[in-house]
C-alpha cells in the first residue's frame, strides 16, 4: 500500500513539474492568403463614390490612411435614376408596383504593371436590392461586394444598379 502511495506521489510530482516548465503555446498565425506572392494580383479597394480606400487586411503602421480620389484609377461614368410601374396578373388580380432604379457605372483602370483586383463596396440598405449583372460576390453587412479583375493598362466598366419596389393596391380582373 505504501509503495502505491509513493508511486502516485511521484506521478503527481512529475506532472506538476512538467506543467510548470511547459512553454506557452506559440500564438496562432493567420492563414496565408497568397496576397504577397510575386505573381498575385494587386488589390484595390473602392467605395460607392470611387474613393480609393486603405487596404483593410494590411494596414500601414503609423498614421491612419484616409480615402482619396484618383480619376486615373476610378471614376463614375454616369449615375442615372429612373422610375416606372411594373404589373403582373396573378389569380384574377392585377398586381402592380412603383419601381425606382438607381444605377451607375464605375470605370476602373489598372495603372500598374500587374493585374489588379478591385474590391468595390456598394451600400444597399433594405428594402433596396441589387439589380445588376454581374451580381455581387458577397455581402458584408449592408454592403454588396463586387470583384473586378483589370489587366495592366486596361480600363473596365462595372455597371451597378439597385432598385426598390413599392406595392400598390391590387385590382381585380
Amino acid at each position: 500500500m505504501k509503495r502505491r502511495q509513493s508511486f502516485l506521489s511521484l506521478v503527481l510530482y512529475l506532472a506538476a513539474v512538467a506543467t510548470a516548465s511547459a512553454q506557452p503555446a506559440p500564438p496562432s498565425r493567420q492563414a496565408y492568403d497568397g496576397a504577397d506572392a510575386i505573381n498575385a494580383p494587386l488589390r484595390g479597394y473602392v467605395d460607392q463614390d470611387c474613393r480609393i480606400l486603405p487596404d483593410p487586411l494590411h494596414p500601414l503602421p503609423g498614421a491612419k490612411e484616409k480615402p482619396y480620389r484618383d480619376g486615373n484609377i476610378c471614376y463614375v461614368a454616369g449615375q442615372h435614376t429612373s422610375e416606372h410601374r411594373e404589373e403582373r396578373i396573378d389569380s384574377h388580380q392585377l398586381l402592380r408596383w412603383d419601381v425606382k432604379v438607381i444605377e451607375q457605372t464605375f470605370q476602373l483602370a489598372d495603372i500598374s504593371d500587374r493585374e489588379v483586383v478591385f474590391v468595390v463596396s456598394y451600400p444597399v440598405e433594405k428594402p433596396w436590392f441589387i439589380d445588376s449583372d454581374p451580381q455581387p460576390v458577397r455581402y458584408e453587412g449592408d454592403n454588396a461586394i463586387f470583384l473586378v479583375h483589370v489587366q495592366p493598362g486596361q480600363r473596365v466598366g462595372l455597371h451597378v444598379g439597385r432598385r426598390i419596389m413599392k406595392p400598390l393596391k391590387p385590382k381585380p380582373i
